[in-house]
């Protein structure tokens, strides 16, 4: 599966778009405020007042939209785009020349969904289709120079971040899962374990009273049960800081020898190391 569409990933692309719906609200507010506050000064007002239509309009599909994942479709992104490229080019046609564009800061909207859906790239070629529009549409100065400079980082910047919470998302459920399976095999064999000590005790304790060859087989019973004991309790042994040895670990270890058995806490006993 890819790390894209992995769930963890749709997840985190879900809390994107819902955080991009309040933004396009905030810059809805944002742009209908300065509509109305220019209305005097543009040569169309009615023109102006379509354009503000659109806007309030598309916000409002736009967020409908976007809230399921199985509607973020390419149509929709190109659409989305196109309509904030419309609104950047029909700017001298509102306003007239040398004035700032009817959308304002409402075109971020689209370049941060390309950013969101289509991570870097997406955000590189939003930011590289809204600059061009918005420089295209007048004569450039440094002030038009500086606002395509951000469309552009900020296009980039936005599908960086958005790939790098997809990618840390879909790595933090991996490694969750790979846990969670270690964890059951680990159940898994310690049911294993259990079971094979119960038959190697049972056969040392019965080759003794069979006595014979049965006793020869009880003792390698016995001695494999003793190796198979230390190798569990090697494994289940906690981690100890650096420099610091388990004594409980140590001492376990002459249980390997026949005849010896061992009686150690089931905590770290912890020594410095010599």
């Amino acid at each position: 599966m890819s790390s894209w569409s992995s769930p963890a990933a749709t997840a985190v692309e879900d809390r994107l778009f819902r955080a991009l719906a309040v933004l396009r609200a905030i810059l809805l507010v944002n742009a209908v405020v300065l509509s109305a506050l220019r209305a005097d000064e543009v040569e169309r007002p009615r023109a102006l007042a379509a354009c503000v239509l659109v806007m309030v309009v598309w916000t409002a599909v736009a967020t409908w939209a976007y809230a399921e994942p199985r509607r973020r479709t390419p149509p929709l992104l190109v659409t989305d785009l196109v309509v904030a490229v419309a609104l950047l080019l029909v700017t001298p046609y509102v306003t007239g020349q040398d004035s700032a564009s009817v959308p304002g800061f409402w075109v971020i909207g689209a370049l941060v969904a390309w950013g969101i859906r289509y991570r870097t790239v997406g955000g590189l070629v939003a930011g590289i289709v809204l600059a061009t529009a918005d420089l295209v549409r007048q004569d450039i100065d440094p002030s038009d120079y500086g606002n395509a400079f951000l469309l552009l980082l900020g296009g980039t910047i936005v599908g960086y971040v958005c790939a790098t919470l997809q990618t840390m998302a879909t790595e933090r459920d991996a490694a969750l899962h790979e846990a969670a399976v270690a964890t059951e095999r680990a159940r898994w064999a310690r049911v294993v374990h259990d079971g094979v000590l119960q038959v190697l005790a049972l056969v040392q304790r019965r080759g003794r009273e069979i006595g014979g060859e049965a006793a020869d087989l009880g003792r390698l019973a016995g001695e494999q049960e003793i190796a198979l004991r230390s190798l569990v309790r090697a494994q289940d042994a906690a981690p100890v800081a650096g420099g610091m040895v388990d004594l409980a670990v140590e001492v376990g270890r002459l249980a390997t020898r026949p005849g010896v058995t061992v009686s150690a806490p089931g905590y770290p006993v912890e020594l410095p190391a010599a």
